[in-house]
């Protein structure tokens, strides 16, 4: 059995636990609820031959200030996922300087949580319909729940979800006090957002030169962590708003991670870590959490690094104004985080085909494309009027592939050297080649899958999306699992390949 189906069938349950807010001193009797699922991913493949990131770094950073915005409070509901996934958007478009309107944003941008929860798991078919019947399906049975806000999240889902451009919007469109758990009306799915999603990067928990520069050029990242009732009192210091846990427990709690501190001393923490060093986190639980809603967690905490046997991530956004793009051709509406890669093989290519349909001025100008390896090389391709059933039979529109390298694991868009002008009713196949000197390439897909405390489910037609290889050809629509080959292919997968065009 191969290690992705391994860890698939080995997934750990997902845990919503309740505890009491603890202000500086003490802990208060608000009851606040937690909510990272667990989600089995691939591993996080990184070859020797990439050096690491920020070869400089302070020993002491800080977003806080500069580019985080106010303390929030989830409170009874288990949305911590969607609020730290809101926390990093809402770091990195300040960071960046995106514009919001005409302006730039502030430390004043508040996205909505309950938008982005509502939606991720009830999606609405996207302007082009090419997500229609993909969905993320709440089940509270699993956790002996009866609601589907009672669910939770998972902040990598999350971030697929957010590449399809449904949301984010602002806080005053649909307030979290007002609308949580309540049914929204459907054009606050598409309508209303205010930023683009055009990718995420992913780096291991256990790399700590890595996330921190994440954190530097987006100024936050979201991430997990253990936290319960019962466990608080004995890795928690009320007095510091440290927290140290030193045992193997699967994550239940989403956070920002905002900062760091080499030099913070082992002292501070209740139990103490080997060694000195905590990450400055911003929590959910309102200014009386902590210190004003922060604290510190110990580089050394365990569930932070690893759960259920596997390294744990944080994940940091690029998100883009809002009419960056006009159009968004996409098949993978789905959450599930898919793989597929040819270890034996060297390389492989992905492609989607997709048909224009906005006219005589519309330009193709970004692919969108998704990896789990870092040091990827990938090579793109476009094909006009392929036959079906050959993706790379139509007239190549790139006279020499587009090439790069991606560094780190996550979702990228790239632009195009040149636009491509499109012609309504043609189909484009874009082509993306995967390869990597110091090891195998693994590109993300959308399958259909259940993880117990949701569904995942990707349909897709035959003849839109493609996997090849020296080996051959396979329509992702009906691919068969090939372990022979050392292929993670499954029936009914779908390229994780976008298609950006403006008018």
């Amino acid at each position: 059995m191969d290690r992705l189906m391994r860890r698939i069938l080995c997934a750990a349950a997902a845990v919503m636990l309740a505890f009491p807010s603890a202000a500086s001193a003490a802990p208060a009797t608000e009851t606040r609820g937690t909510g990272a699922s667990y989600t089995p991913v691939p591993e996080i493949i990184i070859p020797d031959a990439v050096p690491a990131d920020g070869a400089s770094l302070p020993s002491k950073y800080t977003s806080v200030g500069k580019y985080i915005s106010k303390v929030k409070n989830q409170g009874k509901y288990n949305t911590c996922s969607f609020f730290s996934v809101c926390a990093a958007m809402e770091a990195s478009a300040v960071r960046n300087k995106v514009k919001i309107g005409s302006a730039k944003a502030t430390t004043k941008l508040d996205l909505s949580e309950s938008q982005l929860a509502y939606f991720f798991y009830h999606k609405k078919t996207d302007a082009l319909k090419g997500i229609k019947g993909d969905k993320a399906t709440a089940v509270p049975s699993y956790i002996n729940a009866s609601h589907w806000y009672d669910v939770g999240g998972n902040i990598l889902q999350n971030a697929l979800h957010l590449l399809t451009w449904a949301g984010p919007v602002k806080e005053s469109k649909a307030k979290y006090s007002k609308t949580m758990g309540k049914t929204l009306k459907s054009s606050l799915a598409y309508k209303n957002d205010i930023l683009h999603v055009q990718g995420f990067e992913i780096k291991a928990m256990n790399d700590l030169t890595g996330v921190k520069t994440l954190i530097k050029k987006y100024g936050a990242v979201a991430a997990n962590y253990y936290h319960s009732a019962a466990d608080e009192p004995y890795f928690y210091n009320y007095s510091t708003g440290a927290y140290f846990c030193p045992y193997q427990y699967d994550y239940n709690h989403a956070i920002a991670i905002v900062g760091w501190d080499d030099n913070y001393s082992r002292d501070n923490f209740v139990i103490k870590p080997s060694g000195n060093g905590a990450w400055i986190v911003k929590n959910q639980w309102g200014t009386s959490w902590g210190n004003n809603g922060y604290q510190y967690i110990s580089y050394e905490d365990i569930p932070l690094l690893t759960s259920a046997g596997q390294t744990n991530t944080a994940v940091a956004f690029n998100v883009a104004k809002k009419n960056n793009y006009t159009y968004n051709y996409q098949y993978d509406g789905g959450t599930a985080t898919g793989e597929i890669y040819a270890a034996n093989l060297g390389s492989f290519t992905l492609a989607n085909t997709f048909k224009a349909v906005g006219g005589s001025k519309e330009k193709l100008k970004a692919v969108g494309f998704g990896v789990w390896s870092e040091g990827t090389k990938y090579s793109i391709q476009i094909y006009r009027n392929s036959k079906k059933g050959k993706p790379f039979s139509g007239k190549k529109l790139l006279k020499k592939a587009q090439t790069g390298v991606i560094s780190n694991a996550g979702f990228y868009t790239v632009k195009l050297k040149k636009a491509i002008k499109l012609k309504k009713g043609y189909t484009y196949t874009i082509a993306v080649k995967f390869s990597n000197s110091q090891g195998y390439p693994s590109a993300m897909t959308d399958i259909t899958e259940n993880y117990g405390w949701m569904k995942a489910a990707t349909k897709q037609k035959a003849g839109t999306s493609y996997y090849y290889d020296s080996d051959g050809l396979e329509d992702l629509a009906g691919a068969r699992y090939w372990g022979a080959l050392d292929r993670v292919m499954r029936r009914g997968m779908t390229a994780r390949i976008k298609m950006y065009t403006a008018k």
